[in-house]
């Protein structure tokens, strides 16, 4: 379930496995789904792939597989959510639909809300965003993407700050010397 004011992922409640915004590569090691989750084998083996891969995993009814991706900064900026077989390279373009059609029942599931078309749907939120694509130029690519925007949680955290107009007048007039 996805908490469309939080952006927490409660993937199991009973198991604890959960996924939210300023989760760093750290906290998602310790977490229950990373450790005790059916993370893919690869990611077991290699320790410094600062991600993780979980297949066919149960979510509100449906079997999806979760990629999570982490940023230069160690917080977990994308999650991928998809249909196990959605990312066969081989997937014919009806295919392809039949998974799109899939991925936007499960948001519409999330969202308690029925989405239209079948083209890319993006919602924002004060968290991040929520986007169901397809892909069909090269690869088909079928992905539901949730992007945490890490910058509001960095400044909370005092990781950087909000330049200030007197910070971008010295950049620019640095900028013009360089010219």
């Amino acid at each position: 379930m996805i908490d469309l004011k939080t952006g927490k992922i409660v993937i199991n409640e009973q198991k604890g496995w959960v996924l939210e915004p300023g989760m760093k590569w750290e906290d998602l090691k310790k977490s229950n789904i990373y450790v005790n989750g059916p993370i893919h084998e690869n990611y077991r083996l290699h320790p410094e792939w600062q991600g993780a891969f979980f297949e066919h995993i149960d979510i509100d009814g449906f079997d999806m597989s979760v990629d999570v991706n982490v940023d230069t900064n160690g917080y977990i900026h994308k999650i991928f959510i998809y249909h196990p077989d959605a990312h066969n390279q081989c997937l014919s373009k009806e295919e392809a639909y039949k998974f799109k059609a899939f991925h936007d029942e499960f948001i519409s599931h999330q969202i308690g809300n029925q989405l239209k078309g079948s083209g890319e749907i993006w919602l924002d939120y004060d968290w991040g965003s929520i986007t169901s694509e397809i892909n069909l130029m090269h690869d088909s690519i079928v992905d539901i993407i949730i992007r945490y925007d890490t910058i509001p949680i960095r400044i909370k955290k005092g990781e950087i700050k909000h330049a200030t107009k007197e910070d971008v007048e010295k950049f620019f007039r640095e900028l013009r010397s360089m010219l």
